[in-house]
């Protein structure tokens, strides 16, 4: 099965989409396969001063190695800030996880 992509998606709770993109520490991780196969990866959980808000930009971080980032909120120069990186980020009012992903990759118009 071939690898599309890895999304990331902001989860405090480590069951649903939350907001605050920029102070979140823990995110759940999957990796999208072929027809959109969906497999869970290891979250991800940060020390405080590694969320993207506290970490100096110029800093090496994971979150900067996904394809894309879902959240329930994020400013605009955080989505400028991931776009530097390569990161798309989608912002969602979907709080259960794979529903975001498809939710993405519908509005994406990715297969």
């Amino acid at each position: 099965m071939g690898f599309k992509m890895l999304i990331a998606i902001t989860s405090q709770n480590h069951k649903t989409v939350t907001k605050h993109a920029s102070k979140t520490r823990r995110f759940l991780v999957f990796k999208v396969g072929e027809n959109q196969s969906l497999h869970s990866l290891d979250p991800i959980d940060l020390p405080k001063e590694q969320s993207l808000h506290e970490i100096d930009r110029k800093a090496p971080h994971p979150i900067y190695l996904m394809d894309a980032l879902i959240t329930g909120s994020c400013g605009s120069n955080f989505i400028e800030r991931l776009a530097a990186h390569d990161v798309d980020v989608y912002q969602t009012e979907t709080e259960d996880p794979l529903e975001a992903i498809h939710e993405y990759l519908t509005h994406r118009r990715i297969s």
